[in-house]
């Protein structure tokens, strides 16, 4: 069997990991995307060309939040995934 050549990760992981990184350790947060939309002429072919739009995902990011305001699921518990160390 040959290296791995894909890695998954869960949105908690990727939380982990943005945590951990800007050192918080609490509060509730939770990950955005910040999307780019381009819109114009997008063709396939040089002769050919439709409305349409591209969009890029420019960067994930933390936001602090309450609870109750997003879905359980997307929020992430600094104090649980990067407790202070004793």
């Amino acid at each position: 069997m040959g290296d791995p050549t894909q890695y998954s990760f869960q949105l908690s992981e990727i939380a982990e990991l943005m945590l951990r990184s800007s050192g918080i350790h609490e509060g509730k947060w939770v990950i955005g995307v910040e999307f780019g939309v381009v819109v114009g002429p997008v063709s396939l072919k040089p002769d050919e060309g439709y409305p349409g739009a591209i969009i890029t995902a420019n960067k994930l990011m933390l936001s602090a939040t309450e609870e109750g305001k997003q879905p359980p699921n997307m929020v992430f518990d600094a104090a649980v995934l990067n407790p202070k160390k004793k």
